[in-house]
């Protein structure tokens, strides 16, 4: 099996080195075919080595900026073949020595595999694991795809500059017939960075993410999902310090939604999209015995609505913390926070605590080869 690394860099020469450096040094680099660059319009730009662990390295210089488009170029430009190609970003680097095992065990039907992301410092010391996304959804700078399901379904659209542009990825993968998985055998780590554009960035995701559902919405399903839209915005915001930003962007929506054009997704498909449906089918799982009959949601975020309408669906009662209920609920559907707060709660349980349940798990393939042979 092949594997072809794709980076996607912007003024930042120092913190492309030091991933390149990193990559060098990561087991998943045995597997490589190519690295292939792409400057997207940089300022100060930065000329690779000629290879990374004798592993040939390209640079595509851009003249203009094209976003997340920059990967589109790369894919179409790898000269070598390779089953798998890693979409990262200038800040993000493989770690750990799964990638083999994990990527030749899916099948053909899977279109994009999100890794286990955790944060790093600049000298790379580990910091925390980072939320993800929601069970379907596509993990922006840090995705393996399969470059011939890419090219058939068009790549990243030249619509959303946020990263909403991930979650319309993640649709069309959807509408083409095809599977978006985490796998937690991909382990991967990004260098924390902060930006100035934070604000003018939560802006822009806010008009883009309700744009996205006005658009795709299943029409029964448009005002709950503007509401749950706009509730993940605003936490965005809170966290750099604004709610005015969330509602300036919901501003900017208001003002354009006249223009745009509905081309709503099937109800099983807009399920799948945001997690619904990954969530009834983990959690009637998980209470398919029938003697557990009351939870709490616990460590609410944005998502956890859906996480209760899954619950509310199952005939399950919902009582708070206080009221003694058999089991706990995670209210999140983000990868890694479930990660994280499964693994906190779990470590800190008594005797005679409830239970812990998890509105969706990672799913590995059925059959995973054990060897490199195994996946010659």
């Amino acid at each position: 099996m092949k594997l072809a690394f794709v980076i996607l860099s912007r003024n930042k020469p120092a913190q492309l080195q030091r991933t390149l450096r990193r990559l060098a040094q990561t087991p998943a680099i045995t597997l490589g075919s190519e690295v292939v660059v792409v400057d997207d319009a940089s300022r100060a730009r930065l000329v690779p080595p000629a290879a990374v662990a004798d592993v040939p390295v390209r640079m595509i210089a851009l003249h203009e900026r094209l976003g997340r488009r920059g990967w589109d170029v790369g894919l179409r430009e790898l000269e070598r073949p390779c089953d798998w190609a890693l979409l990262l970003d200038q800040r993000t680097c493989p770690a750990g020595d799964g990638w083999l095992d994990a990527l030749a065990g899916w099948s053909e039907d899977v279109a994009c595999v999100n890794a286990d992301l955790f944060a790093i410092s600049r000298e790379g010391e580990p910091s925390k694991r980072l939320q993800g996304g929601t069970p379907e959804a596509i993990t922006r700078g840090c995705v393996a795809v399969r470059p011939l399901h890419m090219q058939a379904i068009g790549g990243y659209a030249n619509v959303f500059r946020s990263e909403v542009a991930e979650v319309a990825l993640a649709a069309r993968v959807l509408r083409a017939g095809l599977r978006t998985v985490m796998d937690p055998r991909l382990l991967a780590v990004r260098e924390r960075s902060h930006s100035a554009n934070d604000g003018r960035r939560v802006t822009r995701y806010t008009r883009e993410l309700l744009a996205f559902v006005h658009q795709f919405a299943p029409l029964p399903e448009l005002h709950e999902s503007l509401r749950i839209a706009r509730a993940r915005a605003r936490a965005l915001a809170a966290n750099v310090g604004s709610v005015r930003l969330a509602a300036a962007g919901a501003k900017r929506y208001r003002r354009d939604r006249g223009t745009l054009k509905r081309d709503p997704l099937a109800n099983v498909l807009w399920d799948r999209l945001t997690g619904l449906a990954a969530a009834r089918d983990a959690l009637s799982r998980q209470l398919s015995s029938g003697e557990i009959t009351r939870v709490a949601i616990t460590d609410a975020s944005a998502d956890a609505a859906i996480v209760v309408r899954a619950l509310r669906e199952l005939g399950v009662t919902i009582v708070h913390e206080t009221d003694r209920p058999q089991a706990l609920v995670i209210g999140s559907l983000a990868t890694g926070d479930i990660l994280t707060k499964y693994f906190a709660r779990s470590g800190n349980a008594r005797a005679g605590s409830p239970k812990i349940l998890t509105p969706w798990l990672p799913e590995l393939p059925k059959v995973v080869p054990t060897s490199p042979a195994c996946a010659a």
